[in-house]
């Protein structure tokens, strides 16, 4: 019996890599990969493959309608005619506008005001009490909602906002914290909440498991936004006994680019749960009383897009240096194209400086970051770790230009995951941002090339290993 099954799992292994290499349009590297792991280890592979490998299928599912799609050409397309027809833009992210109009249809606003969070406690603090001034609805999306301190909290608040009447609309995706995901899920439910999981683990979705949403979204009122790299959790405000101290980034926007937001999380919403929200006019209704004056762009990416919005982003910003680069991440596994800005900009005389954790939270995933350190210091960028975990996933460039959201420098986040980044095109922000990156290197330790060098040839097998598995990670 046992036979019948090995040869029938051998079988489907072969179509499997058939699938692959024939089927399924994939970047060559990530081919190999899958190949590899098929081939070496064909019955944990082909699970592997049933689990994280097949390609994502719902496209239509978070796309605009065919109404909202014509709504927003309109809009981009004045948008690119007033960049192309001389209207005075700066000419350092003129293009990169140009770009994440044409790719992603993001839409520029530029009445935003931006508080920016470097601390948990205060970016809770402040959320709480927007939640709590809430007078119309509140729409939240989160890759983890812990069922712990500030879960609690934040779930206090919703519940009396519920009660008094106003629309609360809930998401979070089921593999963020698996553990919890269903306790969160019954509470919500039971105070009458609206509240959906992304991709929850049951036979059908299990197919889809690689597939996460990892955005990171809250609109109030169509007016406040919160944007970053936080979730619900406790450890976000220090208390992982683990992974102390934990240093992340967050926004508060308020501004047209809430709207943005608000256009994100409804396409989200409405592919979860199958239904479209009623009188969705009410979310966009014209905002006369903004008086901010920061530029921003909301750039979104995923499985179901034909392009690589985020990356294609960071790569722009990345080759239009002109002084310097700094980057913060978590993880940093990038491809050809993301490595090789980052090498043009070394050797354009560019100041790059990347910034990674010193205590990792997934020790193969972080042995993956290090397997490029050492190429990275060859060709001219200072690495640093910090001294804990640092989750913020940020770019600052030039003092002209920032982004900051919930996608890592990894191909995960490139191609794999749901994620969405604020880009701001402000100097007040992004010096303010610069400031922010050099305050943290007081807490790290620089990385030289001679030292690291040293490292034992076990690290380096785990390294190579980590590297060449991680189109899979």
């Amino acid at each position: 019996m046992f036979s019948i099954v090995v040869t029938i799992v051998l079988i489907l292994n072969l179509f499997a890599i058939i699938a692959v290499i024939f089927l399924e349009r994939r970047n060559p590297v990530t081919t190999m990969a899958w190949l590899l792991a098929l081939t070496t280890m064909p019955l944990v592979g082909f699970f592997l493959y049933l689990l994280f490998g097949r390609g994502f299928t719902s496209k239509k599912a978070l796309s605009l309608q065919k109404q909202e799609e014509r709504f927003v050409k309109r809009i981009v397309d004045r948008q690119l005619g007033d960049l192309s027809g001389g209207r005075e833009v700066n000419a350092t992210y003129k293009q990169l506008m140009q770009m994440n109009l044409k790719v992603d249809q993001a839409l520029c606003t530029n009445n935003n005001e931006v508080k920016i969070y470097t601390d948990g406690k205060e970016k809770y603090e402040d959320l709480l009490r927007d939640l709590q001034e809430a007078k119309q609805y509140i729409h939240l999306l989160y890759f983890i909602i812990g069922n712990d301190q500030i879960g609690e909290a934040v779930f206090k608040v919703l519940k009396a906002k519920k009660e008094e009447g106003l629309e609360v609309n809930v998401l979070f995706d089921a593999l963020g914290q698996v553990k919890d995901s269903m306790k969160v899920y019954k509470k919500y439910k039971k105070a009458g909440i609206e509240v959906n999981m992304f991709s929850p683990l049951k036979a059908t979705a299990s197919l889809k498991a690689n597939y996460r949403n990892h955005r990171k979204l809250v609109i109030i009122d169509g007016e406040i936004g919160y944007i970053g790299g936080m979730n619900l959790s406790d450890s976000y405000q220090g208390m992982d006994k683990r992974l102390k101290p934990w240093r992340d980034t967050h926004l508060r926007i308020v501004g047209g680019a809430v709207a943005l937001m608000e256009m994100r999380f409804i396409l989200d919403y409405r592919h979860v749960s199958g239904r479209r929200m009623e009188h969705m006019v009410k979310y966009f209704q014209r905002k006369e009383h903004f008086t901010g004056t920061v530029p921003i762009q909301i750039v979104s990416s995923g499985p179901h897009e034909t392009t690589e919005n985020i990356k294609l982003t960071y790569v722009k910003m990345i080759q239009s240096a002109e002084d310097y680069v700094y980057i913060q991440t978590p993880y940093f596994i990038p491809d050809a194209s993301f490595l090789d800005a980052i090498r043009i900009a070394c050797y354009s005389g560019n100041d790059v400086r990347i910034m990674i954790p010193g205590l990792p939270d997934k020790r193969f995933v972080y042995k993956g970051t290090l397997s490029y350190v050492e190429e990275l210091l060859e060709m001219g960028a200072r690495v640093f770790c910090y001294n804990g975990f640092l989750h913020a996933k940020a770019i600052v460039v030039d003092d002209k230009m920032c982004s900051i959201g919930s996608a890592n420098m990894d191909i995960r986040s490139f191609k794999i995951s749901f994620e969405s980044n604020a880009i701001m095109y402000d100097q007040g922000v992004a010096e303010a941002y610069r400031v922010i990156f050099l305050e943290d290197e007081k807490h790290c330790k620089e990385i030289l090339l001679e030292e690291f060098k040293k490292r034992s040839w076990f690290e380096r097998i785990e390294e190579s290993l980590s590297r060449l598995l991680s189109p899979l990670l």
